[in-house]
């Protein structure tokens, strides 16, 4: 099989025509979750690649899905930095266009997120329960949730833009979601330059989903600290001394 892309949990390779294989590592094997998620989120009119059947290679499980042929979004950011605004508007529409879908049947967000929080050793109990208390203020929601929206996971096609990687679909607030990408965009350092574009795609993403769909930015910045302190659980060693600045930061502003 051809190889065509690997992540931190799987790898894709070439299949049928029209059709990818997502295999998973061993070690990292939420197919089946995976499975469920992307079916759900594609029956309600997301656009996304289509689910077509699950398999096992060589002892290891995967999902064949629609192949989706295009750049990511990142990798065209990186092609040509020039278009960092006109990438982060189209960034914030495809956000928005996807917080117009509810799934009553995706896993309720805020109860992911403190299960998260739970297991975030990097926290004291002090920060912990603090965190928790801000959680039980912040509105359910019932939006789409992508849950790792970031210019990695948007494929820019021919037919628009396509929304991949759909394993920490839920449903919640859609500013939850917000945050979720404000603070991916924010925990890590890699240097000046790269710090600056980020920066530069995070306002303008975030001035085109105000224009939009308008922002409580004072809720914005609450979900903002409770995401940063379930991002703590996921093991990202270069940001989690970002990851907790927001959150100290975040819960004595």
């Amino acid at each position: 099989m051809e190889r065509i892309a690997e992540g931190r949990t799987a790898e894709i390779f070439a299949w049928k025509k029209g059709q990818v294989l997502k295999l998973f590592y061993p070690a990292t094997n939420n197919a089946l979750h995976e499975y469920e998620m992307g079916r759900l989120v594609v029956a309600s009119g997301v656009n996304a690649p289509r689910v077509i059947d699950r398999i096992e290679v060589d002892g290891r499980d995967g999902i064949i899905y629609e192949r989706v042929d295009g750049v990511t979004m990142l990798d065209a950011l990186r092609e040509r930095v020039w278009r960092v605004g006109t990438l982060a508007r189209q960034f914030a529409e495809r956000h928005v266009a996807m917080h117009t879908h509810t799934v009553p049947k995706l896993p309720a967000l805020k109860d992911r997120l403190a299960r998260k929080i739970n297991d975030a050793d990097l926290l004291d109990d002090n920060l912990r329960s603090r965190v928790l208390a801000l959680l039980d203020t912040l509105p359910d929601g019932d939006t789409v949730c992508h849950g790792d929206f970031h210019p990695g996971n948007v494929m820019l096609t021919a037919n628009g833009a396509a929304v991949i990687d759909w394993i920490d679909a839920a449903r919640g607030d859609s500013l939850a979601d917000v945050a979720r990408t404000c603070v991916l965009m924010a925990a890590k350092s890699e240097g000046t330059v790269v710090e600056l574009l980020r920066g530069m795609f995070r306002r303008a993403y975030l001035r085109r989903y105000n224009a939009l769909c308008h922002v409580d930015r004072s809720r914005l910045a609450q979900w903002q600290v409770v995401v940063a302190a379930g991002r703590l659980s996921e093991g990202i060693d270069d940001e989690n001394a970002g990851l907790r600045r927001m959150v100290r930061e975040g819960l004595n502003a």
